[in-house]
């Protein structure tokens, strides 16, 4: 579990499903972790999967960082995911 500090903090949650197709699917989650990890704000993220996956990242404002709304790398992580991880 991610050591946050005492709230308040944010937490954004991001579950999914997997298919058998998993090509870069790795790859792809923990180069956005590393992006995350470089935003001002990130306080940490916690993963668990077993059939459903849940990641929670947390965050020292409401809605993260403003840039995760539409950070251009993980728009590069989409179509991939859209069509053939999913």
């Amino acid at each position: 579990m991610t050591d946050t500090p005492p709230p308040p903090y944010f937490a954004v949650v991001f579950t999914s499903t997997r298919t058998g197709f998993d090509d870069g699917y790795a790859a792809t989650a923990a180069r956005m972790l590393e992006l995350a990890r470089g935003m001002e704000g990130f306080l940490g993220a916690d993963s668990v999967r077993d059939g459903l996956g849940v990641t929670v990242s947390y965050w020292e404002e409401r809605g993260g960082h403003p840039r995760l709304a539409r950070p251009s790398r993980t728009r590069q992580g989409t179509p991939n995911g859209t069509r053939e991880m999913v």
